[in-house]
């Protein structure tokens, strides 16, 4: 050390030639120079804090999909983490998945935290598989994070396609389209595949002289879950300068790829005759994972549903529309699924929200209900009519199957029960009436649209016992202020109104609703409903069904006289 203090004097004696001599010395400087290493860090990994994100939240890495993983670590050690870097690897290669391998991290010092994000990026060819990531924290000592593993599911990308799948023409002043008369172009906009489709825009294109009145040509539709749709209606009018007979609209349709839409030219003529009625979609809902149907024209009682004058706060009322069998049940084929009873399930809703005047917050409805949502909304349903202490007024909707076991009792099937295990998991009938009206509520309604045959509207599911004879259940042991109206007696099947999109059963009970405005009595329904179920079944198809009125002693002299409206 010493040395060095006196080169560095000698330096600065030393004259400088060609420049300014500097006259003085320095101050005397010292250096310590260890050998010791620096005091290390010590990096744990909090516990619980890796975990996966993505963008949907399903918590599975979707074909070009960007997500992360995430965690933290903290320094517990005698030292800064000096040079850390987040390292993360694959355990296997996985096809077309591709994740930031190493990430570097400021300095942590003793006893801070840390939080680590590693972006991971699929591909649209990525597989259905999983991923085992490794993630640690080196740092350059030796002194890192313990290595952590977690594994990821993938799935393969899974196409949309959106078009239009239907288009009407109508005008409220002429039932002919004619030039200065303004009409409506609808069309249904469908995702028909399974896939989400995103960014979803249309872009209507016609000719010159059309006039859009609407003002909606370039519209942003957005995400489409797989089987939903969108009702879109152009106002339009033709003036006297466009001299030709058609009028071609092309509806131009985009997604977010660029590959998975189908544009249209629907055509319309000057003088054409126009539809009666506007396109009514058959819900909105996404149906990801079950078959899609595609969206079309609805039933006349599905449009200018009636609106009762008042509400009644005590209404209540629980639906169910039982279709998708197969999906719920291995070995069942899709003949077996009860055709349009989601849409009896939904439209019954509209009626009851309306029609009924039941307010929203009252109504529950359940499309495909397994077992234990049936028996769950059941309870709740059990103690509200036992605090309104008499005052409830209760409704029940159900379409899909009935069944009877050996013994013949008579259940309602959730879609998720076999005909071989509805003893112990199906809704029996005569327990459902007895949850119903054992708590002295002032009316339950009950509406079936199911056989108990062991048939049904396509493919009977209990074929063997299809020749037994089963009533709904023994009136005997109706109680309470109960009606029962079902849609067949005994071994009778329950039919289908293809045309209309509902059960027969259902069909003309809405339509009897909407023609009355709910103004009809329990009585001439009934009537009604025996008229007009076996004529339109007789002449269509020469079968016979034949509804029925179940009533409780209790209300046997009274029940005619009840009307939906009171």
């Amino acid at each position: 050390m010493k040395h060095i203090i006196l080169f560095l004097l000698g330096l600065a004696c030393l004259p400088l030639l060609g420049q300014q001599q500097i006259k003085g010395r320095s101050s005397a400087q010292s250096f310590n120079i260890s050998k010791d290493p620096p005091k290390p860090p010590i990096l744990n990994m909090i516990s619980g804090s890796l975990r996966f994100i993505d963008t949907n939240g399903n918590r599975v890495i979707d074909a070009n999909e960007k997500c992360s993983l995430e965690f933290e670590f903290e320094n517990q050690g005698f030292g800064d983490g000096i040079g850390l870097v987040a390292t993360t690897s694959l355990k296997s290669p996985v096809a077309d998945l591709n994740v930031e391998g190493r990430v570097a991290l400021p300095t942590l010092g003793i006893k801070q935290k840390q939080k680590v994000s590693i972006p991971i990026t699929a591909g649209m060819n990525l597989a259905n598989d999983s991923a085992t990531f490794v993630v640690s924290v080196t740092e350059p000592n030796g002194f890192g994070m313990d290595a952590a593993e977690i594994q990821v599911s993938t799935r393969a990308f899974v196409s949309p396609l959106v078009k239009v799948t239907d288009h009407t023409i109508t005008s409220e002043k002429s039932t002919t389209l004619m030039r200065k008369t303004p009409f409506d172009l609808q069309v249904i906009v469908q995702n028909t595949r399974q896939g989400k489709a995103e960014n979803v825009q249309i872009k209507l294109e016609y000719p010159d002289n059309v006039v859009v009145l609407s003002d909606n040509e370039q519209l942003f539709i957005g995400s489409m879950e797989g089987g939903q749709s969108k009702n879109i209606t152009y106002n339009l009018v033709v003036n006297d300068r466009y001299i030709a007979e058609e009028i071609p609209f092309r509806l131009s349709l985009s997604e977010r790829y660029g590959r998975f839409a189908e544009s249209r030219t629907i055509t319309a003529r000057i003088n054409q005759k126009m539809s009666g009625s506007k396109i009514v979609v058959e819900g909105d809902e996404p149906i990801a994972g079950q078959t899609i149907t595609i969206a079309t024209l609805t039933s006349d009682v599905d449009r200018d549903i009636p609106i009762a004058a008042k509400k009644y706060p005590n209404r209540y009322a629980l639906i169910i529309g039982n279709e998708d069998y197969a999906t719920f049940q291995t070995g069942l084929r899709k003949e077996s699924n009860v055709d349009f009873a989601a849409a009896d399930a939904r439209s019954f809703e509209e009626y009851a929200l309306k029609t009924l005047g039941i307010e929203q917050s009252k109504i529950t409805t359940l499309i495909n209900a397994q077992n234990f949502q049936i028996e769950q909304e059941l309870n709740r349903l059990k103690e509200i009519i036992r605090f309104r202490e008499g005052q409830a007024e209760v409704f029940f909707f159900f379409s899909g199957h009935g069944v009877p076991d050996d013994n013949g009792n008579s259940y309602l099937l959730p879609v998720n029960v076999s005909a071989q295990e509805v003893a112990e998991a199906g809704i029996g009938l005569d327990r459902l009436y007895r949850t119903l009206a054992e708590n002295n509520p002032r009316r339950v309604t009950v509406f079936l649209d199911a056989c108990f045959s062991g048939a049904g509207r396509n493919q009977g599911l209990l074929a063997a016992k299809a020749a037994v004879r089963i009533k709904p259940t023994n009136e005997k042991l109706l109680q309470g202020n109960l009606v029962v109206f079902t849609s067949s007696a005994g071994e009778q099947k329950s039919q289908f109104h293809s045309d209309k999109k509902h059960g027969v059963f259902t069909y003309y009970l809405l339509k009897k609703l909407k023609d009355t405005k709910g103004t009809v009595s329990y009585k001439e329904l009934s009537d009604y409903l025996s008229r007009e179920v076996p004529l339109f079944l007789h002449e269509k198809r020469k079968e016979t069904q034949h509804p029925q009125v179940l009533v409780s002693p209790a209300v046997q002299q009274q029940w005619e006289k009840w009307k939906f409206s009171e």
